[in-house]
């Protein structure tokens, strides 16, 4: 079972819309969950989630100079500081994370993982 994910708002989105969000944690140890994506999401209860507020000078770049939003940016700057995988669904950001040199996938792969 892979450690941890960090996960964004439009995974999360699809995950409820299909009633799978419980799959997260029989996939992952532990979801990790940047402030800024409860705040566009709404409250999530999972037994294996925690929150994060972001704290990077990466997130600048990201926000303004690379135009992501604010949770696809908190997801990369804090994947980037613990060497996490990501979950993201936006074309830009998985490009942007790739580049980086971070573990990404999307809510497909995270699917096809479960199964």
């Amino acid at each position: 079972m892979p450690e941890l994910v960090i996960v964004d708002t439009s995974s999360l989105i699809a995950l409820e819309k299909v009633n799978l969000l419980d799959l997260l944690c029989k996939v992952y140890f532990q979801v990790v969950i940047p402030e800024s994506v409860i705040r566009e999401f709404g409250i999530v209860s999972l037994p294996c989630l925690s929150t994060r507020t972001v704290g990077s000078n990466l997130l600048k770049l990201l926000v303004t100079d690379l135009n992501l939003g604010k949770g696809e940016a908190d997801v990369i700057a804090l994947a980037s500081q613990t060497g996490s995988e990501v979950m993201i669904d936006d074309l830009r950001a998985r490009k942007v994370a790739e580049n980086m040199g971070l573990k990404v996938t999307g809510t497909i792969g995270f699917l096809i993982r479960a199964e």
